[in-house]
């Protein structure tokens, strides 16, 4: 998701709905092009990647070595 504060200059895709279907392809294709639409997709992904496997997650490995490590304090 992206936060309320970056999503100001948007437009169609992200703010408001998309409805001139004849420009669809068109503004599709600038959108796919958008750094905010590839840093969503990378989001997305990684979300997707730790959701599907949690043992991947950087705050699951983190909190796994501190439960290894607790007898160590």
């Amino acid at each position: 998701m992206i936060p309320m504060h970056c999503r100001e200059d948007k437009n169609a895709f992200v703010n408001k709905p998309f409805i001139n279907l004849n420009k669809f392809q068109e503004k599709a294709k600038r959108h796919e092009q958008m750094k905010s639409h590839y840093d969503v997709m990378i989001a997305t992904e990684s979300f997707l990647i730790s959701v599907e496997n949690p043992e991947q997650n950087v705050n699951n490995q983190l909190d796994d070595k501190k439960r290894k490590n607790r007898h160590i304090i």
